[in-house]
């Protein structure tokens, strides 16, 4: 496996589980590549960073402001978002608002 094939593995492990040959696969190549290994680390320790930030609630408004903006600058994705169901990034809405969230405390 390719270390790029690992990290895109470990970014979508974040968001949904991996098949077992899958996890397997990346659990080996963790396992020999130190680069890898680090870079899991680093994912994991995000994620679990993410997980403890407050998610402030949205008024109708803003979320009206939101999707208004969203559909304006990016309306490709919003219309492809819109179709699968899904966010542009792959990622539950609870991890966008999470990442704006840690962004905006920032």
């Amino acid at each position: 496996m390719s270390c790029e094939r690992a990290i895109e593995l470990m970014i979508d492990s974040l968001v949904e589980p991996l098949d077992k040959e899958q996890l397997d696969e990346l659990h080996r190549h963790v396992a020999e590549c130190e680069s890898c290994a680090a870079e899991m680390a680093d994912y994991t320790k995000l994620w679990r960073q993410l997980e403890t930030v407050a998610i402030p609630a949205l008024t109708s408004d803003a979320l009206d402001r939101l999707e208004a903006a969203a559909r304006k600058e990016f309306p490709a994705e919003y219309a492809a978002a819109r179709r699968e169901v899904r966010t542009p990034l792959r990622m539950p809405w609870g991890v966008l608002q999470r990442l704006a969230a840690a962004i905006v405390s920032l």
